[in-house]
Formats: C-alpha cells, structure tokens, sequence
C-alpha cells in the first residue's frame, strides 16, 4: 500500500491472531480484530479557511480495531487515533490513550496493548484496574489542609500583631489589614472542608475505591460528592453577594454599571446554554468538569484582579470629569469583567447540571440509593449556601471593622482577596474529589452514543468520520435544534410551568425588595422574613420524600405548585384591592414566607423530572435549554420593572406575577393529565 492511498483514507485491513473483545470474550464467536489504519483530515474549520494549505498541517493517522460477532449480535471499535508517534507507542508497547464504542456506549481509557481483548477496568490481558481513584484526592486533601492552617496561622499573627506593620510604606499596612479576615475565613473553612475527606475515608474504609462489593451504597461516593458540590454553592452564593457589593464600592453613585452587568450576564446565558448543554452531551464527564472548572476560576481570577485595579483607580482618580467614572482604562476594565463574567456564569451552570442532573443519576442507579433522598441532600446544601454564605461573609468583614466604613479601600480590597483565596483553594478540592469519584464508578466513565446505527455506519465507511476529525455525535447538534429537540420533548410542559415561576415579582428578589424598602419597611423585618422563610423552605425539603414515597414525585409536583399559588394568591390580592398599604405590605411578606415550603417542594419534584424522564444522551441539552427559558422569563419580569418602574405601580407587576403562577399551575397540570 503506497502513501498517497494510505493519506487518501484507503484501509489497511489484517487479521490479528488473538480473539475476544473489548467487552470481553464471547465463546462461539470468530476470532480477531480487523483492524483498519488511515490518515486523519485537519479540523473543518482549518480546512474552510485554508490554514492547511498556508502551512505543514501535522499529519495524524487513526488505527480502528473492529470486531463484529454475529453469535451474539455485539460489535466493538477500539480507536486509537494521534500523530506519528502513536504508530511507535503501538509497536514499542507502551501506553496508549484510546476510545472504546460497544453495546451503544463510548469510553476512554490508557494502557499498554490496547488493540488485546479488554473491558472498561483492563481486564483481559494482563492489565487490571482495581478501582482505585486516580483523582489525587487524598494528596489534594493533605495539600489543601496544610495550606488552610497556614492561612489561619498567618491571619491570626497579622490580627495579633497588626499595629507593627503601622510604620510600613504603603500599601502593607493596607494589604495586612485586608488580608486578615480573608485568610482567617478561608484558613477555617478549607480545614473543615479537607478535614471532611478524611473523615469520610475513615468512616467508609477504602469501601469507594473497590469495584467490587464493598462501597456498593453510595455512601462514600455521594458523600465526596456532597463535599464538593457544597464547595461550589458556596463559591457560587459569595460570588453573587459580593460582586453586587464591590460594583458599589467603584461605581458609587449609580445602579446603572451593576445592572447592565447583570443583564448582560442573563442573556450570555440564554443564548450560549443550548450549545453549552449539547457539549454536555457530547463530552466525557470528568474532563468536562476539570474544564469548566478550570475555565470558571480563571474568569474569577481575572475579574478579581480587575476589580482591584477599578477599586484603586476610582480611590486615585477621584471621578472628576468623568461619566460614571468611566475614562478608558475604567471602560476597558468593566468590558472585561463582564466579558469574563458571563463565560464564568455558563461554566457554573454547566458545572451545577452535571453534576446535579447528570452524575447523580449515573450514581443513584450504580449503587441503588434512592434518587429522590439524594436530590434532597443536594437541595439542602444549596438553602444552607444561600443563607449562610453571604451572612458569615459579612460577619467576618464586620469583625475586623472593614464594614464600619473605617477604611473603604482595605474594606474592597478584602472582598476581592477572599474571593480569590477561596477559588484557589476550593480548585483542587473539587477536581480531586470529582476525579475519585468517577474513577470508583463505572457508569460515569462511559456515555451513551446518540444515533447509534447512523454513528457506526459513518465511523466505519471510508473517508467518514475519521476525516472530520468528531467523535460521538451528541455536542454536534446546532441552536435550534437544540431549542426543537427541548420544545417537542414530553417534558416540556413541565419544564415550562417551572421557568414560568421565575417570571414573578413575589420573590424575595430586587424588585419586591426596592418596592418594601420604598413603603419604609424595617430593614431587620426583611432580614427576618427571609431567614425565616429559609427555614420555611428547609422544612419543605423534609416532608418531600415522606411524600414522594406515598405519591410518587410527580403528583406531589402536582399538589406542591397548586399550594405554592394559593399560598401567594392572598399576598396578591391584597396588593390589587389595597394598593401601597401596612396591610398590603405585611399579607405580600407573610405570603412570601409561607411559601417557600411548596416552592421547593415542587423544584426537588421537578427536578426528579428532568432526571427520570430525560435520556441519558439529551440531559445536557434538556436542562440547559430549561436553564434558558427560565433566564428569559426572568429578563422578561425585569423588563416590565424597567416599564412600570415606579412604586407606586408595584400592583400592574403584582397581577403579572399572579397570572405567571396561575399559569404555570395549569400547564403542569396539563402535563400531569397527559402523562396519566
């Protein structure tokens, strides 16, 4: 065979002498793999600009070992594909990275022999996996535990000792002072969060690192998970609190700056999270998640570090001359930072329906725990993240007098610095605990192929797939048919009456807020209606899975949304009959808090929904089309604030709300009947 026909797809077909496939052997089958070799096309992107043509594009070459047995009806591909160097590793014997498609399901692994009779753990042919995570954790663990005693040591001696660094030029005295409650706050909170891993390890033993009987609960698995997923709702829930709060600090005189931000933020998120879901799709779970990690604290870095030369030009420059404070280098710090924010907001939102929507249910049906208790445990870590994460945030700061307005710059400069801190000490956590996690769960490390007979028909046909350089099929789906895939669905009109819910005024958001504020209500009043609302909804998350166990969790939606309505009716209707009143005021926040329990009730009922009734290979897709519609209707709700903006018209966005809730009720209900 001549290079020009190799480099124009012809295959290479030989007969290997072993037997077996990857699955496994099966007895009665023929022997050996046909195994096919062919140069692999540059990227469509670089072909459709000419870039191969301006220079020496690498030449990568694809090896396919095939095995179809007609005895069981099984076929399997191994795939390896690389430069030049894969062809030596190949013939050297060492290890080789390679993509395994059998029994409608894709994985990748590396050992040595890849093209020798194995399954997904390596066994076969010598090489054995035993299940132990890869993840690091245990190293990442000590390593976060060490860091987090010296943050809390250096703290504590800068507190103590803080008067000696008084006769320093500037800025130390500044940076000691802002400091402190950062290291202190992150040097508590990562002792706690490593020391949890730990304690997890002793409690299950080496139970989650076995893939054999031992660990088969879930326990330790969900538990890592638990860890993790609380790391990232707390960074998600301080990120929320506190860029509000540094905006403020630059931009002092106008809401204008933060808002804009805000919005621009909403809709990156309605238009990127139909693609960002079919990526989801597409892509293998844990390399995923190290990126949209990644990604998403390399967005936080940037936009701390900007933030703080905002914060230090505002305190230099002093606004003169300037509108909202924006010359050029302000106004290309601020495009930036939004910039920055809305690609670190779809990474947080493709990180939160991983993990929520895709792995738990991977982990519930591997280890035969219930789903439903599960979505609870989760649920409860986000209520606890939004009460207490921007409350012992603003404890800490309070502590150390950098809220009493004593020092405005130190009080900004502390905000950004435990920012950053937390990230950098929450991103190896979270990657490691996920990483063992998959490691110890086989059902995680493989995804289901979409279109199957199609898929195969073109990875196995000359100058097919292999020249476009894709793999599965699944992250290829464009917008809209993403947004049609998520419209025709039978889920969809439970999805909808969910998104509706955001359409409200009645939600403990800005606008009901600046309305009670505007009719003088008591700043603590407010703080106590939504702590005690937060307990309120907490308490829903209990009665949820005594219900759903009697019920079944979509008829406990069913009743949850209708009972969320009615609890909110009263509060509205004093609204439309009173207009701006005491009684108006106290019937919309009692109303508000009552609630919260049919709330959650029914977003834990939903949730449930999109696990069990969405396929496997169109999770991704589903749930970020129904993150979209949700994020729509709330810009929508806001828009109509922008409208009706004065107090005084606060009953126009009253009835909208109503209507919303109303419904959102009828369309759930329709679902319901047409399921049943």
């Amino acid at each position: 065979m001549s290079a020009a026909e190799e480099e124009e797809g012809v295959p290479i077909l030989e007969t290997a002498s072993h037997g077996g496939s990857s699955g496994g052997s099966c007895p009665g089958s023929p022997s050996g793999f046909r195994h096919r070799r062919r140069s692999v096309d540059p990227p469509g992107f670089i072909r459709t600009f000419g870039l191969d043509r301006l220079y020496s594009w690498p030449k990568k070459t694809e090896h396919l070992f095939i095995h179809e047995c007609e005895h069981c009806n099984t076929r399997d591909v191994v795939r390896i594909r690389g430069k030049h160097k894969v062809d030596h590793a190949l013939a050297s014997g060492e290890e080789v990275e390679h993509e395994h498609y059998v029994g409608g399901y894709r994985y990748r692994h590396k050992h040595k022999d890849p093209h020798e009779a194995h399954d997904l753990h390596g066994k076969g042919h010598g090489y054995h996996y035993d299940g132990k995570g890869r993840g690091g954790a245990k190293v990442a663990a000590a390593a976060v535990l060490c860091a987090s005693l010296v943050a809390l040591a250096l703290g504590t001696y800068l507190a103590l000792g803080g008067k000696t660094f008084e006769g320093m030029p500037y800025p130390v005295p500044l940076l000691a002072r802002a400091a402190v409650p950062a290291l202190v706050f992150c040097g508590l909170a990562f002792a706690l969060a490593s020391g949890s891993y730990f304690a997890i390890a002793a409690f299950y033993g080496d139970g989650h690192r076995s893939d054999g009987v031992e660990g088969r609960d879930g326990g330790p698995h969900f538990a890592l998970m638990c860890v993790s997923h609380a790391l990232s709702a707390w960074e998600d829930r301080m990120w929320q609190f506190a860029v509000p709060v540094l905006m403020m600090r630059v931009f002092r005189d106008t809401l204008l700056p933060g808002a804009l931000f805000a919005l621009v933020q909403y809709l990156g998120v309605v238009f990127l999270m139909p693609k960002a879901g079919a990526l989801i799709d597409g892509s293998y779970r844990i390399r995923l998640a190290r990126h949209a990690i990644a990604l998403e604290n390399v967005c936080i870095f940037g936009t701390c570090a900007l933030l703080g030369l905002m914060v230090h030009r505002a305190e230099d420059k002093g606004w003169k001359g300037k509108v909202l404070g924006l010359d050029g280098a302000m106004a290309a710090y601020y495009s930036a930072i939004v910039v920055l924010g809305v690609v670190g907001e779809v990474c947080n939102q493709i990180l939160t329906i991983s993990l929520e929507q895709d792995w738990v249910v991977v982990l519930a049906k591997e280890t035969g725990r219930d789903l439903t208790r599960m979505n609870v445990n989760m649920k409860r870590i986000d209520l606890l993240c939004k009460v207490l994460a921007p409350g012992l945030i603003g404890v800490f700061l309070d502590f150390f007098g950098l809220l009493r307005g004593q020092d405005a710059m130190a009080s900004a400069l502390c905000g950004i610095l435990l920012l950053g801190l937390f990230n950098a000490l929450a991103w190896p956590l979270e990657v490691s605990l996920l990483g063992e996690i998959h490691d110890g769960l086989p059902g995680l490390q493989m995804k289901r192929i979409r279109n199957e007979a199609a898929f195969y028909e073109d990875l196995l046909r000359e100058g097919g797939e292999a020249e476009k350089g894709k793999g599965d099929h699944s992250g290829d789906r464009s917008f809209l048919e993403t947004v049609k895939l998520y419209c025709t669905h039978r889920v969809f009109l439970a999805s909808l009456s969910f998104c509706m819910l955001f359409m409200t005024v009645m939600d403990n958001g800005t606008l009901v807020t600046s309305y009670l504020v505007w009719r003088q209500v008591n700043a603590g009043a407010l703080g106590l209606q939504r702590g005690v609302g937060a307990v309120v909804g907490l308490a829903g998350t209990f009665v949820y899975p005594k219900l759903a166990e009697r019920m079944g969790y979509e008829k406990v939606g069913l009743w949850s949304i209708w009972a969320f309505t009615l609890c909110m009716a009263p509060g509205a209707a004093a609204q439309l009959l009173l207009g701006p009143s005491r009684t108006s005021d106290w019937a919309l926040i009692a109303a508000m808090v009552v609630s919260r329990a049919a709330l959650w009730a029914f977003d834990l009922a939903e949730r449930q929904v999109m696990q069990e009734e969405c396929e496997e290979e169109s999770r991704g897709a589903l749930n970020a089309c129904q993150v979209s519609c949700y994020q729509t209707l709330y810009c929508v709700i806001q828009v109509f604030g922008m409208v009706f903006w004065h107090p005084a018209n606060f009953s126009v966005l009253t009835a909208i709300s109503l209507g919303s809730l109303v419904g959102a009720s009828a369309v759930y209900t329709m679902w319901y009947t047409n399921k049943n």
